[in-house]
């Protein structure tokens, strides 16, 4: 006697679904449309902002203080912050880039009215990317 599969998934059907994963659900149809080429312009052009990021960190963990590191890290993850492609790594980005905000603090790494700033700066990214995701 043969039995049945027995799914430990609560969405086991999903691979099976046509619109799986799609975001065109979410979203108004004039916010959809988008001129040829211009969707491969937008990824080259955050590529080379990601490319550019990662060069300048690690000039400065060559070039640099391990204060002036830690602090090209925090603007580096802001910056991550802002570019988060989806809710999830929004959030994910912004309670670790909030961790190393409080833990240069705590290790009295930076100033009150640097960590003042650099929250406001985090909280802007933060602010500004979540109201682009949102539908």
């Amino acid at each position: 006697m043969s039995e049945a599969p027995a799914y430990t998934a609560r969405n086991s059907n999903r691979w099976t679904s046509r619109d799986h994963g799609s975001a065109a659900k979410y979203l108004a149809t004039e916010i959809i449309h988008v001129e040829p080429g211009e969707q491969e312009a937008i990824r080259k052009a955050r590529a080379l902002r990601v490319a550019n990021r990662i060069v300048q960190q690690a000039r400065h963990c060559v070039t640099r203080s391990v204060t002036e590191s830690g602090l090209a890290r925090i603007f580096s993850s802001l910056h991550g912050v802002r570019d988060a492609e989806n809710f999830n790594a929004l959030i994910f980005r912004d309670r670790y880039t909030a961790g190393m905000i409080d833990s240069a603090f705590n290790f009295q790494t930076i100033s009150l009215a640097d960590f003042n700033r650099l929250r406001t700066l985090r909280e802007n990214a933060f602010e500004h990317r979540k109201q682009e995701l949102l539908p």
